[in-house]
């Protein structure tokens, strides 16, 4: 009988008269084996073991045959093969055999591994140290009451959701796809001003002795001849040759003079960036120093014909010009400044510490309410960029898209001694090559993304990015022609599209470089 009060046990009262004192009780049974597993567990000397518990327990008869731990499916052949590779103490035959480390933790093996091991080595075989039964977590145990989005978001998502974004998944970021109207968005970029979320662009700093060898090697382009405060496109190659990202170098100076480099990826590109340049440094036995910056640094995209006004307003008196960068002061906020176009207008990129994005963003809404200023989403930036002509790797590349059949040979100087994809291009540039990607338009509603393109009854390809363009009043298109000789005119939802040069809008850049 058990004695104690308030639900806490205090003393076991035995048949025999006997009162044992204790505040933990285990009760066993007389037809089975002690559960002496509470006292295994410990050996602290203040413990006391009493009952059925302390008692010796005739071991079983050694297996002979069969299963001995049905929770890790450990067999008499399996035991005795150990044994034979000289595990001979119980607590090695255990660890070799994986007896006992199952669920029960020895809970069912354990007698009949002590009977094998006493019947080989001749010797009692002493229990090893005792574990609570376990057994692995289930998926759902493990998710409870927990909520993990595996999607980023960046320092202005708060800010998207308040303007009423539709936030969409891309890149591995959550982003604003739109804004409630993506027509007056795209509008705002071609006619005014307006302001893109682009901290998901991958971002790093490298720098060191051997920077400008590591970056000639990397990328296919020339990397010495950028001057400071200057930056250029780059492509990204892999060792076949494959586009797998892209991107911009910047080049500028330290307070001590040497050389430092700002690259930046795209946002689905950044995840493997760091691990790609890192591997091939260590690999090159490169003296290179390298700073992923994607997390602690924000950029927002200024675009427009009056995006240079804008700045102006927020304390930017000397804008860069096309494809040079500067740090400065932006509305009180430290910013490194690039000025590219991904959207055919001029653009600046305002690079800056993340926790300084919203009020960026605030300050430079505020500044251009009279300058018709509006935020942009995904849907009109990819309609922007694809009046330019402006290939989105993931999206118009394949797995196996050369810079020859993305149309973008003039980004790759085979005249360089070495850089990754090098060799691979250099055997295949003399081999028929059938696939090409070319810009198509045609009248009419543009076609869906992915459509296939029709010459006469056969498909030779199909549409990778596709827009209605409102400044141009026709149906711009990528797509991808798999057959040579290579169409002028084909058919893509009943409807005949011709082969047209890229950029679609402003081929001579002026815009841009307004």
């Amino acid at each position: 009988a058990f004695e104690g009060a308030d639900g806490r046990v205090q003393a076991v009262r035995f048949t025999d008269g006997r009162v044992e004192s204790c505040d933990t009780a285990v009760v066993a049974s007389a037809r089975r084996a002690p559960r002496d597993l509470l006292a295994r567990m410990v050996s602290d000397p203040a413990v006391r073991v009493v009952g059925a518990a302390a008692a010796a327990f005739e071991l079983p008869a050694c297996p002979s045959s069969g299963t001995v731990c049905p929770c890790s499916k450990v067999t008499v052949a399996d035991l005795q093969t150990v044994w034979d590779k000289g595990f001979t103490h119980l607590e090695l035959v255990k660890r070799a055999a994986l007896c006992g480390t199952g669920t029960c933790q020895g809970g069912v093996c354990l007698p009949h591994l002590r009977a094998f091991v006493a019947d080989r080595s001749g010797a009692p075989a002493e229990p090893f140290t005792g574990r609570p039964t376990s057994r692995q977590l289930t998926i759902a145990e493990a998710a409870a009451d927990v909520h993990l989005d595996a999607f980023r978001r960046t320092a202005l998502h708060e800010v998207h959701v308040s303007l009423g974004a539709l936030m969409d998944r891309f890149g591995g970021w959550w982003r604003p796809w739109n804004y409630g109207d993506h027509l007056r968005e795209y509008w705002a970029v071609r006619e005014a001003v307006s302001l893109g979320d682009v901290s998901t662009l991958g971002k790093m700093i490298v720098s060191g002795p051997d920077v400008v060898e590591a970056l000639e090697r990397l990328y296919p382009t020339t990397i010495a001849d950028i001057r400071p405060g200057r930056s250029r496109y780059v492509l990204l190659l892999n060792e076949r040759g494959h586009v797998i990202d892209d991107g911009m170098v910047c080049r500028e100076i330290t307070d001590d003079g040497s050389d430092r480099f700002v690259l930046t990826f795209t946002s689905g590109g950044a995840s493997f960036a760091e691990a790609w340049v890192r591997d091939w440094v260590e690999t090159w036995d490169l003296d290179v120093r390298i700073m992923d910056r994607t997390i602690s640094r924000g950029a927002i995209n200024v675009t427009g014909p009056l995006a240079g006004a804008l700045l102006q307003r927020v304390g930017l008196a000397e804008a860069p010009r096309f494809l040079q960068h500067l740090h400065a002061d932006v509305a009180g906020v430290p910013c490194h400044v690039m000025r590219l176009s991904f959207t055919g207008e001029a653009s600046f990129e305002l690079h800056h510490p993340v926790h300084h994005s919203v009020e960026l963003w605030h300050a430079l809404m505020d500044a251009g309410r009279d300058l018709g200023i509006r935020p942009h989403g995904l849907q009109a930036l990819f309609g922007l960029r694809l009046e330019k002509g402006h290939v989105l790797v993931g999206m118009d590349t394949e797995l196996d898209s050369t810079p020859r059949r993305l149309g973008m040979d003039w980004a790759v100087k085979m005249d360089k001694a070495a850089f990754v994809g090098r060799t691979s291009l250099g055997r295949t540039a003399a081999l028929p090559d059938h696939r090409r990607l070319f810009g198509l338009t045609m009248d009419g509603p543009a076609p869906v993304e992915g459509a296939p393109i029709w010459l006469g009854d056969a498909v030779v390809g199909h549409v990778a990015s596709s827009f209605a363009s409102p400044v141009l009043g026709v149906a711009v298109m990528l797509g991808w022609q798999k057959r040579s000789p290579w169409a002028d005119e084909v058919t893509i939802d009943g409807r005949v599209a011709r082969v047209a040069r890229v950029p679609f809008y402003d081929p001579q850049g002026i815009r841009a470089r307004a």
